[in-house]
């Protein structure tokens, strides 16, 4: 009987000590997976925000803003103005509008975010979008500006 409680009491140790390792082995699973989603969701937000503030002066009439987005794109690495100027001449052949009460930057939503996608197709390292790259930090910068001053605008 001794024997048999001894045992039982090494099986609750090691089931017990087994459990916990698992348990600090999953627990840092589910960290990791929840940071690596944390950081997708931001890329994601970031180039959301851009393509929002990017409708936002396409859209806004204004040529002033419109110009100033062109200033925005001329901080862009090379590798992106590469890609920028490729995928804008598969989109726009033309090139882009102007932004008047008739016209618009980039003609519709659909055009930026195609244009968009193409840069992002052309210069994802497959771990990071442009919006981890520190080379397009200015230009990112510049464009969180000229969102918020399109949307003050719209507001008034």
């Amino acid at each position: 009987m001794m024997d048999e409680n001894l045992y039982f009491i090494h099986s609750l140790e090691y089931t017990h000590r087994h459990c916990s390792i698992m348990g600090a082995h999953i627990l840092q699973k589910t960290l990791f997976l929840a940071a690596f989603v944390s950081g997708v969701i931001v890329m994601a937000d970031d180039n959301e925000d851009f393509i929002t503030s990017l409708l936002c002066v396409s859209s806004s009439g204004n040529q002033e803003l419109c110009e100033q987005f062109f200033v925005c794109n001329n901080m862009m690495g090379k590798k992106y103005t590469d890609a920028y100027t490729e995928c804008l001449g598969k989109s726009l052949p033309n090139g882009p509008g102007n932004c008047s009460e008739t016209e618009q930057l980039y003609g519709s939503d659909p055009i930026i975010r195609a244009v968009n996608y193409c840069i992002m197709d052309k210069t994802n390292d497959g771990e990071n979008n442009w919006t981890m790259d520190k080379e397009m930090d200015n230009f990112k910068n510049c464009m969180v500006n000229l969102g918020k001053t399109c949307e003050a605008q719209k507001g008034n």
